[in-house]
């Protein structure tokens, strides 16, 4: 671990070496409300993948060159990044992996840096406030900060807003990402007073703080994803015989039962099963513990036996599903669900399209793709979990689209 890090260290030198410069020379500029934000995507030389120890910590911090450092027990890097002296970096560590550092650099600009790569957002922060950043359920972060107009402003993954909200000059603000989705900032006003605002609401708490202090923030910890992998016993194969028969393409004993935890539409925990190949469960429970990390709500988890193995009816019911012994929609030959090898995930908010074909037909209100709750989008939680253990989304077809499914073979 010690050697891959060092090296990571010295690749990073070595791709940061010309960021000092621009860092050093681009201006801030003052905010301007209610204007769009205007955004600017810096990439120090590369896609960033910054290691993140299993079981360990990461440490951001500005070193007494004031360049900004992480630092944790398998090494240490400098990001040969500037920041304004006497700042603080804040860091979250991502659902999906990774971590993400924001800062003001030495231009009183603000910046990101991590997993994600390196970004000046070309906003100007008031000197000597320092950001807070909040990783978020559904994939993401989002950072809190004080303006250079002295106003509260939110940037990220969830969008960027000006809040027309008057901070007290100096002080910086916190943020925390909430178990339903969503986060929530609190800082003080400029009139000195405890404010919040964000997903829970908005609130002016009549209530006074020390002028010049920051306020903290935390949101309930979710419980512990849990899991199982079984085979099919006699009871199970008799549950299942309306998705599996003789002469389907894989025997019983080459299948596996799983139970997942997974975030429901409700907020709330459940419980769901589902069937797949033997060779792929264990890569498949690290897909849903992925998913319910990040926060990624799923309607409903069943067998599609309880819905007599129709995948129209799942489908109406919104019901994600893997194993079903069928044909391709519209073909003869088995689906990659008759192998236990193919995912299908919310079906309504996530439709299978075809010409004018929307399956199901509730589906037809998200072909726009809207960035809504259970809609898997290029680069989200549901894509990034699938790609790590090589599977292929059905969301990049031409004709059909099959936004809803993921399958080992890209079939």
């Amino acid at each position: 671990m010690r050697t891959r890090r060092s090296s990571r260290v010295s690749h990073w030198r070595s791709l940061l070496v010309g960021v000092v410069v621009a860092i050093t020379v681009s201006a801030s500029f003052m905010i301007s409300e209610p204007d769009r934000v205007r955004v600017a995507t810096f990439t120090c030389g590369g896609s960033a993948d910054p290691a993140w120890p299993d079981g360990g910590f990461e440490v951001a911090f500005q070193a007494n060159t004031t360049n900004l450092w992480t630092s944790a027990p398998g090494g240490n890097a400098d990001w040969q990044l500037g920041m304004l002296p006497g700042t603080s970096p804040a860091i979250a560590a991502l659902p999906g992996g990774g971590f993400e550092v924001a800062f003001q650099a030495n231009t009183a600009n603000l910046w990101t840096v991590g997993t994600s790569g390196c970004r000046d957002w070309r906003l100007g922060m008031l000197p000597g406030t320092s950001p807070a950043i909040a990783a978020l359920p559904g994939g993401g972060f989002e950072v809190a900060f004080q303006a250079n107009t002295t106003n509260l402003w939110t940037v990220g993954s969830a969008g960027n807003t000006a809040w027309p909200l008057g901070m007290l000059p100096g002080t910086s603000p916190a943020i925390a990402a909430l178990p339903g989705g969503g986060f929530e900032v609190a800082f003080q006003a400029n009139t000195t007073n405890l404010w919040t605002v964000g997903s829970a609401g908005n609130t002016a708490w009549p209530l006074g703080m020390l002028p010049g202090t920051s306020p903290a923030l935390a949101a309930p910890v979710a419980a512990p994803f849990a899991s199982s992998i079984s085979g099919i016993n006699a009871a199970l194969a008799n549950r299942m015989r309306s998705s599996w028969r003789p002469g389907c393409p894989v025997p019983l004993s080459d299948l596996r039962y799983l139970t997942v935890n997974y975030r429901g539409f409700d907020g709330a925990d459940h419980v769901g099963e589902l069937v797949v190949a033997a060779s792929v469960a264990s890569s498949v429970v690290q897909v849903f513990r992925q998913l319910y990390t990040a926060g990624f709500p799923l309607a409903s988890l069943r067998l599609v036996d309880d819905f007599g193995g129709s995948d129209d009816q799942s489908m109406a019911a919104n019901n994600s599903s893997a194993f079903n012994c069928r044909p391709v929609t519209g073909g003869s030959r088995f689906s990659e669900h008759s192998y236990g090898t193919a995912i299908d995930l919310n079906p309504v908010q996530n439709p299978y399209l075809s010409g004018a074909v929307v399956l199901p037909e509730q589906g037809r209100a998200f072909t726009a793709r809207p960035p809504a709750p259970g809609v898997i989008l290029p680069g989200g939680a549901a894509v990034t979990a699938f790609a790590r253990i090589g599977w292929t989304w059905g969301g990049t077809w031409t004709n059909p689209i099959d936004y809803m499914h993921f399958s080992v073979s890209g079939r």
